[in-house]
C-alpha cells in the first residue's frame, strides 16, 4: 500500500524556467522528497503509537490492550506496521511513501462495521505543507539562498 506525490504540468513549467540552474534545482527537489519522506514515516509511526485509542478492550497475551476505533491510527500491537514504514525517492519527480506489510493495505482501506484506519493517507494530508515547505528550503539551499 503506497500514495505518491508527483509533480504535476505548473509545478513542471516552475522548473523549465529555473533552467539555468536546473541540475542544483532538480538536487534541491531531491533532498526536500527525501526528507518529506521521513516526515512521512515519522508522522504515521507517531500515530500508531500516540494513545488513547477508542476502540474495544480485548485481551492480547494475558494483558489487557485496547484497539482503534475506525478512522483512527491503528493501534500498535506487534510493531509490524510501523517497521514496515518506509519511502522512496524516485529522481526529482516523485516520492513513493507506503507500508510493505502484506495486511497494511487491509488496515488502510477496510470496509464494513469495522471499518479502515487510513494512517497513511492522514499523514500525507498532515504534512502536505510541510512537504512543499521542505521542497522550497532544500532548493534554496542548493541555490545558496
Amino acid at each position: 500500500m503506497s500514495y505518491s506525490m508527483t509533480i504535476d504540468h505548473q509545478s513542471r513549467e516552475v522548473l523549465i524556467d529555473l533552467s539555468k540552474h536546473a541540475n542544483i534545482v532538480k538536487q534541491g527537489v531531491r533532498s526536500g522528497l527525501y526528507f518529506a519522506g521521513k516526515q512521512l514515516v515519522r508522522t504515521a509511526s507517531k500515530g500508531i503509537l500516540k494513545p488513547p485509542k477508542t476502540g474495544k478492550y480485548y485481551k492480547y497475551k494475558g494483558r489487557r490492550k485496547r484497539a482503534s476505533a475506525e478512522g483512527e491510527y491503528p493501534a500498535n500491537r506487534s510493531g509490524l506496521l510501523r517497521r514496515g514504514l518506509g519511502f522512496d525517492v524516485n529522481g526529482f519527480e516523485e516520492l513513493e511513501f507506503g507500508d510493505t506489510t502484506a495486511y497494511a493495505g487491509y488496515v488502510e482501506l477496510k470496509k464494513g462495521n469495522k471499518g479502515g484506519r487510513p494512517y497513511l493517507k492522514k499523514s500525507v494530508e498532515k504534512n502536505k505543507d510541510v512537504v512543499l515547505n521542505l521542497i522550497a528550503d532544500n532548493i534554496n539551499k542548493e541555490l545558496g539562498l
